[in-house]
């Protein structure tokens, strides 16, 4: 009797390992239709397991208990079903061992085909960097990078970026279990490129349909990047990206560690929503950065050359392994005051709608609580 097929999405996060893990939830139906299972039915499955295997509910707010046992009930449902199993856990290839070993003894007898989407070397050093932003650091881009880039992997956002985006390290850590024509690396265009408009989200997607050995699904009008949508995606400003996260960096400066885990990203995430992936800029005006150029090409080229000396499958062109510098780039540590002013505005008026309804639940609330402690409530809430 042949093996039942798993095909395991791990990331590294980015755009095309966002349109995998989107298509299989908007396109679970159609897949279905097509003879797959997509255990997963929420976005939120993928980020509850993503926590339990890479050991990060802390950094979530969360208790252990509140994500432990996830990942076993997912599987339970792959075991249930018949059908080939379609998985996209966009985190989870910064697992550390003991999370894989959970991952591979609970898929013990399955055939399984490991999906990686590793973003050039550029695309992840700026992803890297917005991340860190994103969880409250204030650190220069070019600062960043150098640290990040280090040899010696002293700091740690070098061993932070060396343990989630360098796929020599992704390979070692999740391919020698594997037979390697099992191992997929998926590429999809850098931010800036002219292939597709540089839309790595929707060639991500049909490449990965590709690797199922499906044609794209006749649907109905499906979302941006779903299987079967070729309509291009309207490329964001780069300058407005560097611009928000520019901002945010002056707010974490002036936050100075006073808003904590899991509060800051309860309060910074719905405000600036999910940031578009930043071009990598010229890193020769500046000294510092200048020599990291060659840095990230070698690293590019290392990459390449791993993939095929391993006898993994690489779907997409090699060279979006490669570092891209469009022409258009802004460097993020040079945004117009400008520009940081009308994004900080936009902010500001989103910020200002959000207290209002809190303001209007506030006092549906004290009125509920009687006319006794309703001064009371409004008071401690607003901080009077």
């Amino acid at each position: 009797m042949a093996k039942r097929t798993v095909h395991l999405h791990v990331g590294p996060a980015g755009a095309a390992a966002d349109a995998i893990h989107g298509g299989l939830l908007e396109q679970r139906f159609a897949l279905s239709a097509a003879g797959f299972h997509v255990p997963a039915s929420s976005a939120y499955d993928a980020l509850a397991i993503e926590i339990e295997l890479c050991r990060t509910h802390r950094e979530h707010g969360l208790r252990r208990s509140e994500v432990e046992g996830t990942w076993a009930r997912l599987t339970r449902e792959i075991w249930r079903s018949p059908r080939p199993a379609l998985i996209s856990i966009p985190g989870l290839a910064a697992a550390p061992p003991d999370g894989r070993a959970l991952v591979f003894d609970a898929l013990a007898g399955l055939k399984i085909h490991l999906v990686l989407t590793p973003p050039d070397p550029g695309t992840a050093l700026t992803t890297a960097w917005r991340s860190a932003v994103r969880t409250g650091r204030r650190t220069s881009f070019a600062k960043f990078a150098r640290r990040a880039l280090d040899a010696q992997r002293t700091h740690d956002y070098a061993q932070q970026f060396h343990r989630t985006y360098d796929l020599t390290a992704l390979l070692d850590a999740w391919a020698p279990r594997m037979k390697p024509q099992r191992v997929h690396v998926l590429t999809a265009p850098p931010p800036g490129s002219n292939d597709s408009g540089g839309a790595a989200g929707p060639v991500a997607w049909r490449r990965y349909a590709a690797l199922l050995g499906l044609e794209p699904v006749d649907t109905p009008p499906a979302p941006i990047g779903a299987l079967g949508a070729d309509e291009p995606i309207p490329a964001p400003d780069p300058r407005e990206i560097a611009a928000e996260v520019a901002v945010l960096r002056r707010v974490n400066r002036a936050l100075d560690g006073r808003l904590n885990h899991p509060s800051y990203a309860s309060v910074v995430a719905p405000l600036l929503g999910d940031l578009a992936p930043i071009a990598l800029p010229d890193l020769g005006p500046d000294p510092h950065t200048a020599p990291l150029r060659d840095v990230l090409n070698a690293l590019g080229h290392t990459w390449v050359a791993e993939v095929a000396q391993r006898g993994h499958q690489l779907h997409g062109d090699p060279a979006d392994l490669l570092p891209l510098v469009p022409e258009t780039a802004p460097h993020p540590d040079r945004v117009d005051a400008e520009e940081q002013l009308g994004v900080a505005t936009d902010l500001l008026a989103e910020a200002l709608l959000d207290l209002a309804e809190l303001r209007r639940d506030l006092d549906r609330l004290s009125r509920a609580e009687g006319p006794g402690r309703r001064g009371l409530l409004r008071r401690r809430a607003l901080g009077a």
